[in-house]
């Protein structure tokens, strides 16, 4: 059994693919705690604000909380926009061939233990691995079949599955 699929590499692909490996990271890590945080600030300074009328707690809670959930998210779009200006392969045909040994990527052979994670999301599917995170857009894939397919191969091979 072998699956084909291809795509040319644009900025679009580029940010989908960066944008659901932090909104993974934003939701399965410690970090998401930290935004809890807080907030949790916001209610201790409503807290002091109501019994001692000192606001300090809660403009403090309220900047963090900004840059926490609004700042960072801005900053790592410009960084993505860098990133694909740096990387320089605007265009590129992606080829993938997967088949039961791994996945073939533009003659680049990846087997399925050098891949620790796939991340499923509406615009994509993206792979972790030690030297980075391949990512495969669904419009690349054939048909609908090709995707199950792909999905019962990383099963098959012990790779752990996210659904986004």
């Amino acid at each position: 059994m072998s699956i084909k699929a291809g795509f040319k590499w644009s900025k679009d692909i580029y940010k989908s693919a960066g944008e659901i490996t932090y909104k993974y990271t934003m939701q399965y890590s410690y970090k998401k705690y930290v935004g809890y945080l807080f907030i949790g600030l916001i209610l201790l300074g409503l807290f002091r604000e109501y019994k001692f009328n000192d606001l300090s707690a809660l403009y403090l809670g309220v900047i963090l909380s900004i840059y926490w959930y609004y700042v960072r998210t801005l900053l790592y779009k410009k960084r993505l926009d860098k990133g694909y200006k740096k990387e320089g392969i605007n265009g590129a045909n992606m080829q993938f061939e997967i088949s039961k040994g791994g996945i073939n990527i533009n003659g680049n052979m990846i087997p399925w233990r050098g891949i620790s994670l796939a991340i499923i999301e509406d615009r994509g599917i993206v792979l972790k691995r030690a030297e980075g995170y391949p990512f495969l857009p669904v419009g690349s894939f054939k048909s609908e079949k090709d995707i199950k397919e792909f999905i019962q191969l990383l099963d098959k091979n012990e790779v752990k599955v996210v659904i986004l």
